[in-house]
């Protein structure tokens, strides 16, 4: 049976979810769960992985995370990891900690995304730890309400959802968390492949249109990830709308290094699926000269937050996501 795919795209809000192995109780106490928050804090650090909710619960945990960049992965493999070696060694055990891989539905931004907050945050109401919301201390709740300023977790967006003024949204977002009527858990539209995709018709469609390749359906039993294939002239487009300057200076072979192509280069290959030969015969630059720009932007990019930061703000610019993220 194949592994289920998963959607990744820089600027993906994604409600992320893995259980104990068995089902046993993996967060056995305060001193554990206090554990996996701070490799939580720790990874928001790392990967620029913005955390909007999270609960962490007896046997399982869900949190409600943000990818500035396409690295859903390494951040889930960071976090689980770490955990798993943590708990073993603890326990004096060896063996799987996490039941399966992580969960992680592709959730559209605006209302779905309130709808994910109430749903993690009610966790503990619906498994009967409290019966008043708050007092189970491990979710970020308290973070909303400005009683957790300890909390990894980042609530300026969500409330923004609920009103201009921190007062005023506050206000809103602690009455919608107590209507009753979406306590239970939300539906899951189904998207290609069994992919989980949250959201309205329009934006369960985009993302199925922004995936869709030939090679999806080849691949369907070997891939464990769908990262889209985006047009050249798509990204020649955005980096030059990002950089203000024009396509002609970007691709003339004249001053073929300078740092805009070496950009161009990078994205061409990474995002738009192309090879360093066809890269070469695009620009008129050889293959080994293709190569070693792409190698040096990859070292760039993990080395130098801003560079990082530089790359994902010119991939919001591809027209596809830039109607689908920015809301």
């Amino acid at each position: 049976m194949s592994r289920q795919l998963r959607i990744i795209f820089p600027g993906a809000v994604y409600h992320i979810g893995a259980r104990g192995y068995e089902r046993s109780f993996i967060f056995k106490d305060d001193k554990e769960k206090q554990h996996f928050l701070d490799i939580l804090t720790r990874a928001s650090k790392k990967y620029d992985f913005t955390i909007h909710a999270y609960a962490i619960m007896g046997n399982h945990y869900h949190i409600l995370a943000e990818t500035s960049s396409p690295n859903l992965s390494q951040v889930m493999h960071y976090i689980n990891m770490r955990y798993g070696k943590y708990y073993n060694i603890r326990h004096k055990r060896k063996g799987y900690v996490f039941e399966r891989r992580y969960s992680a539905f592709v959730i559209q931004k605006g209302e779905a995304v309130k709808r994910q907050v109430q749903y993690i945050h009610m966790n503990p109401i619906r498994a009967k730890i409290e019966s008043i919301l708050g007092t189970y201390k491990w979710t970020s709740h308290n973070r909303y309400v400005g009683m957790d300023k300890e909390s990894p977790a980042k609530c300026d967006y969500v409330l923004s959802l609920f009103g201009e003024d921190t007062k005023t949204a506050t206000a809103a977002y602690e009455e919608y968390m107590c209507k009753s009527k979406v306590l239970n858990k939300v539906r899951v539209e189904t998207g290609m492949y069994g992919v989980g995709i949250i959201g309205d018709k329009s934006f369960v469609k985009n993302v199925k249109l922004l995936f869709v390749n030939k090679k999806l359906s080849e691949e369907i039993n070997t891939r464990s990830e769908i990262k889209k294939i985006f047009d050249y002239k798509e990204i020649i487009r955005a980096v030059c709308e990002f950089y203000q300057i024009t396509e002609v200076l970007l691709t003339a072979k004249k001053g073929a290094w300078n740092v805009y192509k070496k950009v161009l280069i990078y994205l061409l290959s990474a995002d738009g699926g192309l090879s360093g030969a066809e890269i070469g015969r695009m620009l008129e630059i050889h293959q080994s000269s293709v190569s070693k720009a792409i190698s040096r932007m990859e070292k760039q990019i993990k080395a130098i937050k801003w560079k990082a930061e530089e790359i994902d703000k010119i991939r919001i610019k591809y027209t596809v996501l830039k109607e689908m993220l920015i809301k």
